[in-house]
């Protein structure tokens, strides 16, 4: 998708292009493509809010009536299962983030920004730059922990999820696993230390207030908790490893209980082994949950991880005749 923008007429098209290598008819699909057009001061442009239908290999789609430069959201709900190739910039991705109702366009902002941002910084640590973190960033995030009520705790932590390793590696022709490895916790780390305040109140303000509960809200609300409970043991500070060593031993559900496990084995901390044997103590008769002790351990980023997974190898519980196990 390209955009082209007339000033004089206040006209403005979005010009699809598509491509399908495994058609074999050769013959372009019918696309639906949910859109809408997002002024400056974050409300839609009237009679923006369509769905195009894109039925031809090349095809242009004109609104008019626009009167400075919008930001498109494109593919809105999902609308067709495509690859969307768009040159987003930053601020764009701000701006949808900061202002698009559509749950999944929300996401899809949030996933695309945080990308450009930790490829960015790969590429400036790849030549020995520090990484540089534009402010922008940090204030979409603080109005999103400040909005969880009203925009959905669920939708808060999704969108605050940075794109795994694995994704990231698909928009690299080259790549250096430590140094991608080493962008994206900078990132992490980033968040944590400007937004300590936020993201522990966030913490409290979602503490369980009853009984262990499966609906979606609560359901939203210990995901965005346990995300805020991540980043902040980013700070690597003993108070916030007692936190989470709390959170573990108190935890009357596995969600929260494993959470904090997760969160612990990534750091070199008392605490950490304490919850390793605990979890195996409780739960060492349950095969499943087992086979999370032992995995969870081998994707620990500490640098004592192959050496604990060579150990492990020979624990009593290991069987590698388990695919699952293995």
């Amino acid at each position: 998708v390209t955009e082209y923008y007339d000033a004089p007429q206040g006209t403005y098209s979005l010009t699809m292009t598509q491509t399908n290598p495994l058609a074999r008819s050769g013959a372009p699909y019918l696309i639906p493509m949910r859109v809408a057009l997002f002024a400056s001061n974050g409300q839609v442009v009237p009679g923006t809010t369509q769905t195009l239908l894109l039925g031809d290999s090349r095809q242009a789609f004109h609104f008019s009536g626009v009167s400075a430069p919008p930001v498109p959201s494109l593919l809105r709900d999902f609308s067709a299962p495509i690859i969307l190739d768009y040159a987003y910039s930053a601020a764009q991705l701000t701006h949808l983030l900061n202002y698009e109702t559509d749950p999944f366009a929300a996401w899809e902002a949030s996933q695309r920004l945080a990308a450009t941002l930790i490829l960015d910084a790969t590429a400036m640590m790849a030549k020995g730059l520090p990484p540089q973190w534009p402010a922008s960033y940090f204030e979409v995030v603080r109005e999103l922990l400040r909005q969880q009520a009203e925009r959905g705790a669920a939708l808060v932590a999704e969108c605050l999820t940075l794109p795994s390793e694995a994704t990231l590696t698909e928009a690299l022709e080259t790549l250096d696993p430590e140094v991608l490895h080493g962008a994206r916790i900078a990132l992490r780390r980033e968040v944590a230390g400007r937004l300590e305040g936020e993201l522990a109140l966030t913490y409290d303000l979602l503490a369980p207030t009853g009984p262990y509960n499966l609906d979606a809200r609560e359901i939203g609300r210990r995901a965005l908790r346990n995300l805020c409970l991540g980043y902040l043991l980013e700070l690597e500070t003993d108070a916030l490893y007692r936190l989470a060593g709390r959170q573990f031993s108190t935890a009357d559900n596995m969600t929260n209980q494993y959470a904090a496990l997760a969160t612990l084995v990534d750091h070199d901390c008392p605490e950490r082994i304490t919850a390793l044997e605990d979890f195996h103590e409780q739960w060492r008769a349950e095969a499943l949950v087992m086979d999370k002790w032992f995995a969870v351990q081998a994707g620990s980023r500490l640098p004592s991880t192959l050496s604990r997974v060579k150990a492990l190898s020979q624990h009593p519980d290991f069987d590698v005749e388990n695919p699952n196990r293995v």
